[in-house]
């Protein structure tokens, strides 16, 4: 079968002219009448995501003549359901895939001479995380609380992947600060739902399962697969007592020099400052005659 092409040619040489070449061509198209070959089907190894569309192309070979009709099957219970024809066309729509898409799909090509090999792909719908419990938007805990932690949880397919991070920065969970649980449950039609425990503990601490000062801040706790990722965030703030931040005990000023003092401490509420001079209980102030004057920042 195919398209046969005759073609003539002639060189013509006009009289005193240029030598020109002549050419002329007849086609015919023979027609083998045959049933279809082993059918296939593109793409071969179909991966849609939760949402989105995909086309199926049914082809076979030898094509077939008279041209042939195609037929798509779906498993039903793990056999070849050919009693149900899913559709009929050499091309198979699924207009919004969900995860009951997924399945063995088989198409075959017929005429009224028979019909050829039926053709057979896996079809797999995977899901980007989903959450199923997220963190607490804000928390307000207080230094020396204990045995505190925080969990996430979200299902997808394939198995998602979990990130902790605290302002930005992963968190390692090797056991000197933070310990990391993470806990897979299998789910229908292969979702994975991952439990992810984050604790606050670890021999870095000065008593191992104590909050410290240093535990505020943003955590958030990132999920990842092949689809997409998904995120939850906390900020945690940690209620402690005042910590001293400046350098210097002691600072020299010539006389008639404008001398500062620097208190610079780290605290959680917003601490109040009282200054005192010498063996003087009271507290100073700004004076009226400028003699002093305290800024905060």
């Amino acid at each position: 079968a195919g398209t046969y092409i005759c073609r003539a040619v002639n060189m013509m040489k006009p009289y005193n002219g240029k030598v020109s070449e002549r050419i002329g061509n007849a086609t015919v198209a023979v027609l083998v009448r045959h049933r279809p070959g082993q059918a296939y089907i593109n793409p071969s190894k179909p991966v849609v995501h939760v949402g989105n569309g995909l086309t199926l192309t049914c082809s076979a070979n030898p094509p077939g003549w008279p041209v042939p009709q195609f037929k798509w099957f779906k498993d039903v219970e793990g056999e070849v359901s050919t009693q149900t024809i899913l559709a009929q066309g050499s091309q198979y729509v699924i207009p919004r895939a969900h995860l009951g898409s997924e399945g063995k799909y088989h198409c075959h090509a017929a005429n009224e001479l028979g019909h050829g090999e039926m053709a057979t792909i896996m079809l797999e719908v995977h899901q980007p995380p989903q959450f199923l419990a997220k963190l607490q938007g804000h928390m307000t805990r207080r230094a020396g609380d204990t045995e505190y932690k925080v969990t996430c949880s979200a299902k997808g397919k394939p198995r998602p992947s979990i990130k902790w991070l605290k302002d930005n920065k992963e968190i390692t969970g090797d056991g000197n600060l933070f310990e990391i649980i993470n806990t897979p449950t299998e789910g229908p039609n292969g979702m994975v739902t991952v439990t992810s425990l984050l604790k606050f503990s670890g021999k870095g601490r000065p008593v191992v399962n104590q909050l410290i000062p240093g535990d505020r801040g943003i955590y958030t706790c990132l999920y990842e697969n092949e689809v997409n990722t998904a995120n939850s965030s906390m900020h945690l703030r940690i209620e402690h007592e005042p910590i001293i931040l400046h350098q210097y005990n002691k600072v020299a000023y010539d006389i008639k020099e404008t001398a500062e003092v620097i208190c610079k401490v780290q605290a959680y509420p917003k601490p109040e400052f009282q200054w005192q001079f010498g063996t003087n209980t009271a507290s100073l102030s700004m004076s009226s005659d400028g003699h002093y004057e305290i800024l905060h920042s």
